[in-house]
């Protein structure tokens, strides 16, 4: 099995991944879909709704790094 080499910055709402040593370094970006305006969307259905969503697409987000890296 190989090593990778990758670099990672990310918050809450976006990570970007970079692979190196290639040449040029390869950059993938990975979005949560969990937006200001679905959090909107969300919180006029009601507040536990909205946290029940942002859960799912947080973990779903999460689930998505992982896989990456």
């Amino acid at each position: 099995m190989t090593a990778k080499k990758l670099g990672i910055w990310m918050d809450h709402s976006s990570a970007n991944l970079m692979e190196f040593p290639i040449n040029p370094i390869i950059t993938k970006t990975i979005e949560s879909t969990f937006t200001p305006e679905v959090r909107g969307i969300s919180l006029r259905k009601g507040e536990n709704l909205m946290h029940n969503k942002e859960q799912r697409e947080m973990t779903q987000y999460y689930d998505t790094l992982e896989e990456v890296i």
